[in-house]
């Protein structure tokens, strides 16, 4: 592939809090399509690829994101505070929104909160695995900033969205 792709996810909210007190706030954020996620999504669609019946949201801090990285590429995930990547079951954990334009599947809100100590990441990646590197990664999106998450800024949650029309 010769560029990076912004399309398909999209976080269309994150929102960094203290108790209940907005901190950081951002909004419409590209992601990068990584070639493992474009090879499942065509895969599933026209081979006989196997469906992951979970997703998986986490959190690192890669200085560069690059379609063709994958799952041995992640950088500085958390490893304490708490923090673990964040599962999205396929049948329940999204809404399917028709009368969107574009068409959009969308998640349910993400939550990483604070554990005890202190971390910090400023990328958000989709993958197939709760640990590890074996699985596929999917996509990234940049904040546009390092996300510090402590006694002060307690919680991130966002809410992504997926579509075919930013193709």
């Amino acid at each position: 592939m010769s560029k990076n792709w912004n399309g398909l996810v999209t976080i269309e909210e994150l929102v960094v809090k203290n108790g209940d007190k907005i901190i950081y706030e951002a909004k419409d954020l590209k992601n990068i399509l990584h070639s493992g996620g474009q090879e499942l999504f065509l895969g599933c669609m026209f081979k006989n690829f196997s469906i992951p019946t979970t997703y998986y949201v986490g959190l690192d801090s890669r200085s560069t994101i690059l379609a063709n990285q994958d799952m041995n590429d992640l950088a500085g995930e958390p490893s304490v505070g708490g923090y673990a990547r964040q599962p999205l079951v396929k049948d329940t954990d999204f809404s399917f929104a028709t009368t969107a334009n574009p068409v959009k599947i969308r998640s349910s809100t993400v939550v990483f909160s604070y554990g005890g100590f202190d971390y910090s990441a400023s990328d958000m990646f989709l993958c197939t695995v709760a640990t590890g590197t074996t699985g596929i990664l999917i996509s990234t999106v940049s904040f546009g900033t390092v996300i510090n998450i402590s006694a002060t800024n307690t919680s991130v949650s966002m809410k992504f969205a997926m579509t075919l029309g930013s193709c």
